[in-house]
């Protein structure tokens, strides 16, 4: 299942990021739009958004934090895309007690944490840019429940 929805965020990206090269679109809607297609299709597999979608940017070899909300034995998958300027964007996701939970540390664009909880709190999302050709780039993350 996630090397479909890598292959899919793949082939919207290899759609739209000429758009970004002629300037019809921005790195902020290439990355929204990247994040509807990782919806749709985690969609299939039974799982809906669990709070708004984040996008921002960051310098290459910088890493991010972004606080989650997660439920009690809940099954999520954290998903982090990066735009057209990036090749390589990792994610780890760690619960209140810095334990890590998930992560995603393969040399690609597009980076899924899957995230199985025993309860209920609030969880830290970790994003690193470790490939970016012109910095800052700019990332999204999408955090989905089944």
């Amino acid at each position: 299942m996630t090397m479909r929805i890598v292959l899919g965020i793949a082939a919207a990206f290899a759609v739209a990021a000429p758009a970004v090269q002629a300037q019809e679109m921005n790195h902020e809607e290439l990355i929204q739009e990247q994040l509807k297609v990782a919806e749709r299709l985690v969609a299939a597999e039974g799982y809906q958004p669990r709070q708004e979608h984040v996008v921002g940017s960051v310098e290459l070899g910088e890493t991010v934090t972004q606080s989650i909300r997660l439920g009690n034995g809940g099954n999520y998958m954290v998903i982090a895309v990066c735009d057209a300027d990036c090749s390589d964007v990792d994610l780890a996701v760690y619960d209140s007690e810095r334990k890590l939970v998930g992560s995603d540390n393969d040399e690609s664009d597009v980076a899924i944490a899957q995230v199985a909880t025993a309860a209920a709190g609030g969880f830290t999302a970790e994003v690193t840019m470790y490939s970016c050709a012109v910095s800052p780039c700019f990332y999204g993350l999408g955090v989905f429940e089944k």
